[in-house]
């Protein structure tokens, strides 16, 4: 496995989960995408690395349901953290933690953009984000789910320098992909019917699996719930999935894990 060591700025370089139960998260996410789990950090408020093959993946931190939007964040690298900070607020923005220090590591930020959806972004000292990328078990895309998609687009292209490229996939939504240089990053999706429409604007997290009949049948059996699909698109196929705890992901099986 490739063990990835930078990011293009605008990129997403490393997901986590904040839950209010770190042991039934342990009890979930083991089993499901494979992983092990670093002991809780204390000097890190009990943030926990999570791993895939002994690589680091993601992370995990339990926190009182009240604190903060429970699920799933993405957190998009920048060389320049306060520049950034600034460039959200002029934008719409609004920032929820200002940016920090997180040890050694690197410094941190959370924000809202102008829609609600709730991002970070990451400036690496010593790490630079997840060590493993589209590969088994770890993070392999990353779309942003908006109620306004003029107003998101507007806000992310004037943080990072982005190139929109429009797509038209149905009649239902509107969709984009950003790109930063010839690389694809993140997709852009705006319901226009359905139930989807009237969700609220969120980062969703994409996780690479191997057998997606083997992963949904463990489901009941972990206390996880399967909210759609799954579908096979051009992609691979696809299902969206709650833990225990309601934080939403969507399972990936690509072509070639399959094989």
């Amino acid at each position: 496995m490739t063990n990835r060591t930078q990011y293009p700025d605008g990129g997403p370089c490393w997901v986590d989960l904040a839950t209010p139960n770190g042991a039934g998260a342990r009890r979930f996410y083991g089993p499901l995408l494979g992983w092990t789990f670093d002991e809780p950090n204390p000097a890190l408020g009990g943030y926990m690395n999570v791993r895939r093959d002994g690589k680091r993946v993601a992370g995990i931190m339990q926190l009182p349901p009240a604190q903060f939007t429970m699920g799933w964040g993405v957190h998009l690298k920048t060389s320049d953290i306060e520049a950034s900070a600034r460039k959200i607020v002029q934008a719409g923005g609004a920032l929820v933690m200002a940016p920090h220090d997180v040890a050694e590591l690197g410094r941190n930020l959370l924000a809202t953009d102008p829609t609600g959806a709730l991002f970070g972004l990451w400036e690496p000292r010593s790490f630079p984000g997840a060590e493993l990328d589209d590969e088994l078990g770890a993070m392999c895309w990353h779309d942003l789910s908006t109620r306004d998609a003029a107003a998101a687009d507007r806000f992310y292209t004037s943080i990072f320098a982005y190139e929109k490229v429009t797509m038209k996939l149905c009649e239902q939504a509107d969709n984009a992909i950003f790109n930063v240089g010839d690389e694809p990053v993140f997709s852009r999706i705006q319901h226009l019917a359905g139930p989807a429409k009237d969700l609220p604007s969120h980062w969703m997290v994409y996780f690479a699996i191997a057998d997606m009949d083997a992963a949904l049948a463990l489901l009941p059996r972990l206390e996880g719930k399967l909210l759609s699909g799954p579908n096979d698109t051009p992609y691979g196929r696809m299902a969206v999935i709650a833990d225990p705890y309601g934080a939403t992901l969507t399972l990936v099986q690509r072509a070639r894990a399959a094989d």
